[in-house]
């Protein structure tokens, strides 16, 4: 199949069959190993997204404070 010749309902049929793939992957008993990995690199991904946040604003502060420099 190729990209160009896919319609909107080869989509929705495509989104379907990974939707219920994904259905089966929910399962923590069966797949510790993976599902461990999974929320390891969802907590790291959250703490560094709050770090850069942290950072822009203390970026921001100082420009505004010290008139662009910082």
């Amino acid at each position: 199949m190729d990209k160009d010749s896919l319609t909107d309902k080869d989509l929705e049929q495509l989104a379907q069959l990974m939707a219920l793939a994904l259905k089966d992957l929910d399962c923590p008993d069966c797949c510790g190993p993976t599902h461990a990995f999974i929320e390891f690199g969802a907590q790291r991904y959250r703490e560094e997204w709050e770090w850069a946040c942290l950072v822009q604003v203390v970026q921001h502060v100082r420009r505004v404070k010290f008139g662009g420099r910082g």
